[in-house]
């Protein structure tokens, strides 16, 4: 598995006709990317773009390349239940990209005699001659060099978005345990996934609207919308007090098989959603991202993965021209980091739009 198929493809599919080409009776399916051996044996690629292609399948081995690039929970989610039923074993080989489950398992495995665990630095292997680490060591950055040849987990993400708000909130203890406040509403914020993950922050402002508790956030991919209204329905049950619930533009977009929209459908399980306007000045959002960010403590815990998915939020690498690019690289970290650049965007509208209203004697906020 590789974060893309086609990418898994490039890395392995090649090696997988060479080595096996000799065996009689070996065939290969290029569109499934499998090799079947003589005797019932199979080999096949799969990429994490599409986790919901590899359940239910049965494996004897899996082998996660790079998994620092996967979503969070696939490892757990997809691949460890493949496993279970035949025992099977597992190898994850990649790149540090700082504190994320890849960081999580290599420190468990550290501790764990039952797992083998290597880090390889270019400077100790002696796999590279000295002077190609040399010229490396001179044409990258020092973050750039110790992540990519040196195996560094806290070397700073290349082109992250938020790294130095995220590193900010680290700093100041803004990720820490925050409860759910019972005197507070919970605003939901979401993202639509259609063939990637749908996610949703749950965030309690605070009444002047200068601090956020961020105290949950939920992704999921290859559910229909039942399912997001029952987490929210459960945690309704739970105690949660429901504020706004906010969704992008394409929420109120017709699907040509059912003819409703997703408005339309929650509406259907009695849940009234908020739709914000299309936005297409991502550069802008990305700003108020920052300094909304600030202002917002988040869970630990419950957010977890979303906010790992913050803090690998970078900008499109242009390997031709070796700059960054303006606009977002699209990955597992791209929904989770739309989820709250529409907080960013929707907050900000909700205040700035805002006017006074007086009557009877009495005022109101109307929106």
């Amino acid at each position: 598995m590789a974060p893309l198929l086609k990418q898994a493809k490039a890395i392995a599919w090649d090696y997988v006709k060479q080595y096996t080409a000799p065996i009689p009776g070996i065939a290969y399916n290029e569109t499934e990317l499998r090799c079947d051996f003589p005797n019932g044996a199979r080999y096949r690629l799969f990429g994490a773009d599409n986790p919901d292609g590899m359940r239910g399948l049965y494996l004897d081995r899996a082998t996660e390349d790079e998994p620092a690039d996967m979503r969070h929970g696939f490892h757990t989610t997809i691949i460890l239940p493949s496993l279970a039923d035949r025992q099977g074993r597992w190898t994850k080989i990649g790149t540090p990209k700082g504190h994320n489950e890849f960081y999580d398992d290599y420190q468990r495995a550290l501790g764990d005699p039952d797992t083998f665990v290597g880090l390889y630095r270019a400077s100790e292997t002696g796999v590279l001659p000295a002077a190609e680490l040399a010229m490396l060591r001179a044409s990258m950055s020092a973050d750039q060099y110790a992540q990519e040849l040196e195996c560094s987990f806290e070397a700073a993400i290349q082109g992250a978005y938020f790294a130095r708000e995220m590193q900010t909130l680290e700093e100041n203890g803004q990720i820490t345990a925050v409860p759910h406040d019972p005197a507070l509403l919970v605003d939901v914020w979401f993202d639509l996934g259609f063939n990637d993950a749908t996610s949703m922050w749950f965030i309690q402002s605070e009444r002047n609207g200068f601090r956020h508790r961020v105290i949950r956030y939920y992704g999921n991919s290859g559910e229909k919308m039942a399912h997001y209204a029952g987490i929210l329905n459960d945690l309704k049950a739970k105690g949660y007090n429901f504020g706004r619930i906010v969704m992008p533009h394409d929420a109120k977009a017709k699907d040509l098989r059912t003819g409703q929209s997703i408005e339309e459908i929650m509406a259907g399980y009695g849940i009234k959603v908020e739709v914000l306007p299309r936005t297409d000045d991502v550069v802008r959002d990305i700003e108020l991202c920052r300094t909304m960010l600030l202002r917002c403590w988040f869970d630990r815990e419950n957010t977890k993965e979303g906010v790992e998915a913050l803090k690998q939020y970078r900008k499109q690498y242009d390997d031709k021209r070796k700059v960054f690019q303006s606009h977002p690289y699209h990955d597992w970290t791209s929904n989770p980091a739309d989820a709250f650049r529409q907080f960013a965007v929707g907050f900000q509208t909700q205040t700035f739009t805002a006017n006074w209203r007086g009557g009877n004697g009495g005022s109101a906020w109307t929106r």
